[in-house]
């Protein structure tokens, strides 16, 4: 009997926040909700596919909001209303019989103190090797010109390099990321490029006559310019993006077991590469809010994503959902520069945890946010060791 009125109050509140009257509190509660309910059987059956979408949209506005409002690490925000978020915890817990509190309440996470106990978030950093092998360091605080090359002027204004002009000869230039950077291009057909950490993009200084095509290793998000011949990408060797006019994020990490393509506007066409050579017959085309995903040369069409999530490091956040510890400390790697230490058992790396925050706070304050039994975190030097 308590079940159920449990179970009606929250379809109560959850249809006061659909008509606009719930409190501040009353909204960080079903923030914090919303992640799970849509997965938990007869939780919120009384709400249709389109009100739950509606709801989701509108809680993960509060959460950005407060983000960045406050520029502070989200966590604090939470701490500052744990009634809210040791009901939302409880209530989960009598619903699904999980322990789903392991995301939200209570820690005994330990950040071990050594000498050296901090990493830096990412910067505006990146290695420019020009044609004849040269090499450029590029940081956020340059504003310079750059050699030439052929008839194609290079420049750095507010810490993006952009190239102008055209030529003839293929003069092909490579952008590499370093763990612990980032940093943004546009290409001499107005494309425009962010790159994540440890990410390589090879390019023509400018594009030929019947072909622009760019090939990449790692992460990137493409604001494509729209022109006569269409924009290829070749991604980590595994497949070929090719589009004409559009917005799309390509995840495509040498090492990793997949090449995933994301559409944010605009249309874009997937083909897998086996040997080199592309498959064409297997070629799929996807729409904005859809993720074709290229394995072992064949390729799958996604639909059920969070774009939120996956565009979250370029607009500056950390945003993982029921995400395990281990994927979420690999993209720490990468942003922090360190390398991941294991000294833990395969349930702690396995562990899944719901977070967002501000990239641009430093490791040791991002991790008192994996609000978890039992987990210790050492920093030594460019080591992160989880015990």
């Amino acid at each position: 009997m308590q079940h159920n009125k449990q179970k009606n109050e929250l379809k109560k509140l959850i249809k006061k926040s659909l008509q606009g009257k719930t409190t501040g509190e009353e909204e960080l509660f079903l923030t914090r909700y919303y992640f799970f309910f849509d997965n938990t059987p007869n939780i919120a059956d009384t709400l249709t596919e389109q009100e739950k979408q509606k709801l989701g949209s509108e809680m993960l506005k509060v959460v950005i909001r407060q983000t960045t409002q406050q520029n502070a690490p989200l966590y604090r925000i939470w701490r500052r209303h744990t009634r809210w978020v040791t009901a939302a915890a409880m209530l989960l817990l009598l619903l699904t019989g999980t322990l789903i509190y392991q995301y939200y309440y209570t820690s005994h996470t330990t950040i071990a103190k050594t000498a050296n106990t901090d990493r830096p978030p990412a910067t505006h950093l990146a290695h420019l090797i020009l044609a004849d092998g040269s090499m450029v360091m590029l940081d956020s605080n340059a504003n310079s010109r750059l050699p030439d090359q052929g008839a194609v002027q290079l420049s750095i204004k507010n810490g993006q390099l952009q190239y102008k002009g055209s030529e003839k000869s293929m003069l092909y230039n490579t952008v590499a990321i370093p763990k612990g950077g980032n940093y943004r291009l546009t290409l001499s057909d107005g494309t425009k490029v962010w790159l994540n950490a440890a990410s390589t993009l090879r390019f023509p200084a400018a594009f030929a006559a019947n072909e622009r095509k760019v090939m990449l290793d790692g992460e990137a998000y493409f604001e494509v310019a729209k022109g006569r011949m269409p924009f290829r990408v070749i991604a980590a060797g595994e497949g070929e993006i090719e589009v004409l006019g559009t917005h799309f994020n390509i995840n495509a990490y040498p090492g990793h077991k997949t090449v995933k393509t994301t559409l944010i506007e605009g249309s874009v066409k997937v083909v897998p590469l086996l040997n080199n050579q592309p498959e064409r017959a297997k070629a799929i085309v996807i729409k904005p809010g859809q993720q074709a995903e290229i394995a072992t040369g064949s390729v799958q069409l996604k639909t059920n994503i969070v774009i939120d999530e996956i565009m979250a490091w370029k607009n500056g956040m950390f945003y993982f959902e029921s995400t395990p510890l281990a994927t979420i400390l690999e993209e720490f790697a990468n942003w922090y520069d360190v390398d991941i230490v294991y000294q833990c058992s395969k349930e702690v790396k396995e562990r899944r945890f719901f977070m967002i925050i501000n990239r641009n706070v430093s490791l040791r304050e991002v991790l008192k946010y994996l609000q978890a039994s039992n987990i210790t975190f050492m920093i030594e030097d460019k080591k992160l060791i989880v015990r």
